[in-house]
């Protein structure tokens, strides 16, 4: 009698955590929205707005000492439409505030000037390194402009920074995942 009332408690417990198991697993798939990367970018699906959005995280492009600037990208495509505009990400660590709450950004293609508009704060934080982050919309045509070029420099706010040619590529990358026109 005390070995089957044992049985049933093990079946019972096994019975549970397999029946919880699949409730988490269902619970956090929906079957609608879909998450692929590719060429270092991540596109996702949102049903709610029936539009794409695709994002390269924020990858270091500046460092003097222990400030540093990271700068990605991202966009939401139409339901059949190229984005019209694009989201540069700033991601600044330093040791004192850089930029407030926003600041003005530029660009120098093959010698050529280009206003990039103002960034706008969009978070951060300060403890013994200064946390600030900043979004740059800019139109889909100036910034395939940008990426044209050979030789890139950009400045926000005082930072100046020469990108690099992986940079470059990065976000060439970026741009053809975000279905923007050829960038070469």
């Amino acid at each position: 009698m005390k070995t089957f009332r044992s049985i049933k408690i093990i079946v019972g417990v096994t019975l549970a955590v397999i029946f919880s198991s699949y409730v988490i697993i269902a619970a956090g798939q929906t079957g609608r929205e879909a998450s692929s990367s590719e060429g270092g970018c991540t596109k996702k699906y949102d049903r709610f707005h029936n539009r794409n959005t695709v994002t390269v995280e924020p990858r270091t492009v500046y460092r003097a000492g222990t400030d540093e600037l990271k700068l990605g990208a991202t966009a939401a495509e139409g339901e059949s439409a190229a984005p019209r505009e694009v989201d540069l990400l700033f991601d600044s660590t330093a040791s004192r505030l850089r930029y407030g709450n926003s600041a003005e950004v530029r660009f120098i293609v093959d010698g050529k000037r280009i206003e990039g508009g103002t960034a706008y704060k969009m978070g951060g934080e300060a403890m013994r390194q200064v946390n600030e982050k900043l979004r740059l919309a800019i139109p889909a045509s100036r910034f395939l402009e940008v990426l044209g070029g050979r030789d890139v420099e950009m400045q926000i706010g005082e930072t100046e920074v020469t990108l690099r040619q992986e940079d470059l590529q990065r976000l060439r990358d970026f741009a053809t995942c975000a279905g923007l026109r050829d960038t070469q």
